[in-house]
């Protein structure tokens, strides 16, 4: 074999030892998933049969809530939060998840709606922090405002990850300027690029917003390469590093 040949032999090897490596790898995630699923069906079906004889239990019920929200059965999870709110009106948890739902079905007005009601129950860090992402869609001029609670809070109560709610407050203070001078789209795509985890339908939302105003053909372009990414996203929550990366 001459060393030509032999280099050749080398190469190709290597591409079909990484291809077999990347199928097993997506079979390997492809299996834990599929198990996640099957566990998560289990402890729906023992729920549903628990709260059969103790329908008024909140803590069954907050967690199937969870259940069905991961098995993105979204009525049923709204359903079993509304339930616990009626048997505990202040649970802050319950209304947290009924807003992220919410968030989920694209029904921004009511989530907004709840997220009030979050802050109200629980005035912490990620409370003020996740009433901000919705701000921009109903009360923009709110939004930088509450951010900057939520990062006095963070700074006061000395979170770990300060600088995720600085980044947020930065990006809305860019947000806040662009909106007062006129440029809606800039500053909808500030927002995305922020690097802050959100919901694929709370970034598709800020994309429309951001296409529905003046645009450039060349924004324009790279707003709808990233939707089309984002539809292609298979996690609910990601965030523009997860899309430029991709």
């Amino acid at each position: 074999m001459t060393k030509k040949s032999t280099l050749t032999f080398i190469v190709i090897s290597i591409i079909i030892i990484s291809g077999i490596i990347t199928i097993n790898l997506f079979q390997g995630k492809d299996k834990i998933y599929q198990q996640g699923a099957r566990s998560n069906e289990s402890q729906i079906e023992k729920l549903e049969i628990y709260l059969k004889e103790n329908e008024e239990d909140p803590t069954a019920n907050l967690n199937l809530g969870l259940r069905y929200y991961h098995d993105q059965q979204y009525k049923k999870a709204i359903s079993k939060y509304k339930k616990v709110i009626e048997l505990e009106p202040d649970n802050a948890l319950a209304w947290h998840r009924l807003a992220n739902t919410h968030v989920l079905q694209e029904d921004f007005q009511k989530a907004f709606n709840v997220r009030q009601k979050v802050v109200e129950l629980e005035a912490d860090a990620t409370s003020y922090l996740n009433l901000s992402t919705l701000d921009v869609l109903f009360e923009p001029s709110t939004a930088l405002k509450h951010a900057k609670i939520a990062l006095d809070l963070a700074e006061k109560s000395k979170e770990d990850n300060i600088d995720y709610f600085k980044m947020w407050h930065d990006a809305l203070q860019q947000f806040d300027k662009q909106q007062k001078s006129g440029d809606i789209s800039e500053g909808f795509i500030t927002l995305i690029k922020s690097e802050i985890s959100l919901e694929k339908t709370l970034l598709l939302e800020y994309i429309g917003r951001a296409l529905n105003a003046d645009v450039n053909k060349e924004t324009e372009n790279e707003l709808v390469e990233l939707r089309g990414k984002i539809h292609s996203y298979q996690s609910n929550i990601l965030d523009y590093s997860d899309l430029s990366s991709g």
